[in-house]
This record gives structure tokens, sequence and C-alpha cells, in this order.
């Protein structure tokens, strides 16, 4: 009879670490219901009968945030505070936060999860800003491709390659150079051919004039 008995305590010894291991649960809120682009959302939760005695027992938190489209826009691991509370901050200025909508939340510790939900707010300013800067990003890439695709000494401008201001000015000292050339090298021949006229003129009048004298 006592055999049954000495049981009997040894499972009512035993109950609360089964209890206790059953009981093991993880929870997560938000501290608000609803965020607008650019606010940060602070996500916190606790672990019940957390215990850090047994190092094989302790796992990180794996905290995920889902878009309306099912798209996991955020992950992060977290380690649980020696109370088994955590807490982190989640930004919403990057550029994965593009949807208004129902978000979840969702955590896994070992094998339990939790989940919550909140509405993301996106206004009329920040939307018409995003759309600006990806209208400015598409500009600019296609300007980029434009410019690669324009020689040396040209830029891009209004939709064709425009030769630079810059070669124009300096080709024009060029073409001066050339007339300037031209016209000294006409200089060059017609002045000693005019001195050559005058001193032939001159000798030939004074040929005549010793003709004269003669006769």
């Amino acid at each position: 009879m006592k055999f049954p008995v000495y049981l009997l305590l040894l499972l009512l010894v035993l109950s609360p670490a089964f209890v206790y291991a059953e009981s093991q649960t993880i929870s997560v809120e938000t501290n608000s219901s609803s965020y607008e682009k650019g606010s940060a959302i602070t996500v916190s939760g606790l672990i019940t009968n957390y215990d850090v005695s047994d190092p094989n027992n302790v796992f990180q938190i794996t905290l995920r945030v889902i878009a309306p489209n099912n798209n996991i826009i955020t992950v992060d691991q977290l380690v649980p505070n020696s109370g088994g509370t955590y807490s982190t901050s989640v930004n919403t200025e990057g550029a994965n936060w593009k949807l208004g909508g129902d978000y979840i939340v969702k955590v896994n510790y070992a094998d339990q999860t939790a989940s919550t939900t909140f509405t993301f707010i996106i206004s009329d300013a920040a939307e018409t800003a995003a759309e600006t800067a990806a209208e400015t990003a598409a500009e600019t890439a296609a300007e980029t491709a434009a410019v690669e695709k324009c020689g040396e000494g040209t830029h891009f401008e209004d939709g064709v390659c425009t030769l630079d201001e810059v070669v124009s000015i300096e080709s024009a000292p060029s073409s001066t150079s050339s007339a300037q050339n031209v016209s000294m090298w006409i200089y060059s021949i017609t002045f000693p051919l005019l001195i050559a006229f005058v001193i032939a003129l001159f000798l030939y009048l004074i040929s005549r004039a010793s003709r004269k004298k003669t006769t």
C-alpha cells in the first residue's frame, strides 16, 4: 500500500515542472493601433515562465512584420531580458513601407507563436513625395543612360546630345588662326613682288633717261 502513496507523492512533486513546461507562452503588442509613414513602431511582449537556468531551453525571438500583400518587410532576432520581456523599435521610413492597410506583427519563441495587427496610414503628402522620388530616380537613370551614349565633348540636353560650349569656343580660334596664316602667306608673297616691281620700274626710268642723254 505504501508504493502507490510514494508514487502519488512523486507525481505531486514533479507536476509543477510539467505545468511549468506546458504553460510557457509568448505575447506581443504594439504601442499604438495605427501609424503613419515615417513613424516608429514599438513592439514588446512577455515570455511566461521564462527560465535562463537551462541554456538548452533559452532561444531567440524571431520577429516578422508582414504587409497587406503578404510580403515580409521586416525580420529581426531578439534576445529576451532576464525576466522574459522583450522590446524593439521598427522604423517605417524605408521604401518597403509603401502600402497602406493592416499589417501583421508575428513573433516566434521555440514552438510558441503570437501575433498582433496594426493599421498603416500613408498620407497624400507622403504618397506624392514617394511618387516624385520615383519619377526623379527614373529620370536620372534615363539621363545617365543617355549621357553614356553621347560622345566625348557632348552633353545630353532636351532629349538630344549637344556639343559642349567649351568645344565650340576652342574650335573658333583654330579657324581664325587658319585665316590669319593664309593672310600672312599672301602678304609675304605680295610685298616682295611689289618691291621688285618698284625697283624694276625705277631702273627702267633711269635707263630711259640715260638713253635720252646719249642721243
